[in-house]
């Protein structure tokens, strides 16, 4: 692995561990108590959301540069879960629009297609993995996308602030404009995730090939 990578995976997990454990612990805290499973008033999802913004803050500075160059070996069982995670962040982040999880799944096609060059995988094992990772990447935009598009069609308020993000206010003054618009955006979602986290893994798995060979 060289140094710009390594740097550039040690900035990333510096930046992901204390949002993701900040966002758990907020979401965590605030659905417990919607749920009035446990009394917990603002104050104290608030503090606990900081709690794990801190805990997430001190991992990374303990561990970040250890997993960084470990990164690789990392097992399907913890980046998937993790995958769900994100990608919840991202629909809540970019208000249901799929910019969020489309530049989520083009980091998974290229942590893939960085892992398969590490491990040494064959060129033609590589597209597969690639292959792999763009279906369960397709799958999950697939499942935010459709009820988000539902939503939209079904609350008039929801489809005009989606139309008016991405420049579509007008034809958002008509239900069945927007809703024209959202049934045909909706099912491209799946296979733009799909090409666009296969061609990721495949373009990263290139990437410095003589000198990561040679390492091998």
């Amino acid at each position: 692995m060289g140094a710009a990578e390594r740097r550039t995976l040690t900035a990333a997990i510096s930046v992901a561990c204390p949002l993701t454990l900040f966002v758990t612990a907020w979401w965590s805290a605030a659905c417990l108590a919607m749920c009035h499973l446990v009394a917990i008033h603002e104050r104290g999802i608030m503090l606990l959301a900081l709690g794990g913004l801190c805990a997430g803050i001190a991992l990374a500075a303990w561990k970040a540069r250890t997993w960084a160059v470990r990164v690789y070996e990392t097992n399907w069982l913890l980046t998937a879960p993790l995958f769900l995670v994100w990608s919840a962040m991202a629909t809540a982040l970019f208000m249901g629009l799929p910019i969020g999880n489309l530049a989520l799944g083009a980091a998974a096609g290229f942590f893939i297609g960085r892992k398969a060059r590490h491990e040494g995988a064959a060129p033609r094992e590589s597209t597969h993995a690639a292959g792999r990772a763009g279906v369960f990447t397709a799958a999950v935009a697939g499942c935010i996308a459709l009820p988000m598009g539902i939503l939209a069609v079904l609350d008039v308020h929801t489809m005009q602030t989606l139309l008016s993000l991405v420049g579509c206010s007008r034809i958002a003054d008509t239900w069945a404009g927007g809703t024209a618009v959202i049934a045909a955006a909706v099912p491209l979602v799946v296979p733009a995730q799909y090409l666009l986290t296969r061609w990721t893994a495949i373009k990263a798995y290139g990437l410095d090939a003589p000198s990561v060979e040679n390492v091998a």
